[in-house]
């Protein structure tokens, strides 16, 4: 489980073997996760968490 988190706050990137962005599925070999989290409460903070997935073929 995780959350709450910010407007906007997962963010995905498809990138392909030169790691740059594709909208080809064919083409995708690493995918970047972004997840922003933010505090409801004070005191009104964000932290966030990224990783990246390399596909395999």
């Amino acid at each position: 489980m995780s959350g709450p988190f910010a407007t906007a706050g997962i963010h995905l990137a498809y990138l392909d073997r030169s790691g740059a962005p594709t909208t080809d599925p064919v083409r995708v070999t690493r995918i970047d996760v972004l997840a922003i989290a933010s505090r409801r409460s004070a005191p009104y903070t964000l932290d966030s968490l990224a990783t990246t997935i390399a596909l395999r073929k």
